[in-house]
């Protein structure tokens, strides 16, 4: 879902990056991704009714909604502004549909608080940071009384941040748990809540040597020196600090009692 150039008129076809990093959105993407959404999203579908109003904002080529209805939830559709992309979800008979940059911001009244879950999975950090707050604040409007935002973005505390940020040339951010709370709660969501996020899984047998687990073992061994290293240079909140590629977290459409900062975050370790 780019939002890079300020000239419509400038911005390439984001189709082309998206299906070089999606394998060229062959079957054996739609296949993989939704192993994958049900593993990243295992700690949220559950709680999800299965005939829930469910929109997918940036929808890409309809890999999540793909997903989610391959696991049983019909009521699951997507918007993107990328006409090409839209254009193989809907080779698919996936509903997804065109809709234009702006469409969260001036969505028409008579769609407000019409979905119980909105994601917006890779999608945040490619809004304009000046633009981010009004984004939310659409979304909120989207959503019913007490529903929910589901959201992924890049972590700037990750090992490999940087790479993350500017791997994708409509990347306008990366956020910290600290960043992305401030901006989902004075956009008027609840508490966010942050949860575990990682690529990759805990080899069945960690201790037979295959090259899945030497990989996971050096994962952990990067992990372990980037975890001592925020401590040694933050102290002890260097310990929860999450060190994950993404940051994954729920919002509520419900606003907090009290003032900013009366509740605080419980971030996941990673």
């Amino acid at each position: 879902m780019p939002y890079a150039a300020d000239d419509a008129a400038e911005q390439p076809d984001y189709g082309t990056h998206y299906a070089a990093v999606n394998n060229n959105l062959g079957d054996a993407t739609y296949i993989s991704t939704a192993s994958w959404y049900g593993r990243m999203l295992s700690e949220i579908l559950p709680s999800i009714a299965r005939d829930a109003s469910i929109l997918d904002v940036g929808c890409g080529a309809g890999l999540l909604v793909n997903a989610l209805r391959q696991a049983g939830f019909t009521n699951a559709a997507g918007v993107d502004p990328t006409e090409s992309l839209v254009r193989v979800a809907a080779a698919r008979g996936l509903p997804c549909r065109l809709v234009t940059e702006d469409f969260v911001e001036k969505a028409s009244p008579d769609l407000h608080g019409g979905h119980d879950v909105i994601f917006l999975l890779d999608v945040l950090e490619h809004i304009p940071v000046n633009r981010q707050l009004g984004f939310l604040r659409g979304l909120r409007r989207l959503l019913k009384p007490g529903g929910r935002l589901v959201l992924s973005v890049p972590n700037a505390s990750s090992t490999v941040a940087a790479r993350w940020r500017y791997i994708d040339w409509t990347h306008t951010s990366a956020f910290t748990e600290h960043s992305l709370r401030y901006v989902l709660v004075s956009a008027g969501f609840g508490e966010p809540r942050f949860l575990p996020h990682e690529f990759g899984r805990r080899p069945r047998l960690p201790f037979l040597v295959r090259p899945a687990v030497l990989y996971w073992w050096m994962h952990r061994g990067c992990r372990l020196l980037r975890r001592l290293e925020m401590v040694a240079e933050l102290g002890p909140q260097g310990w929860t600090i999450p060190l994950t590629v993404n940051l994954l977290a729920t919002a509520d459409n419900a606003p907090r009692a009290g003032r900013p900062g009366d509740q605080p975050m419980e971030p996941s370790r990673g």
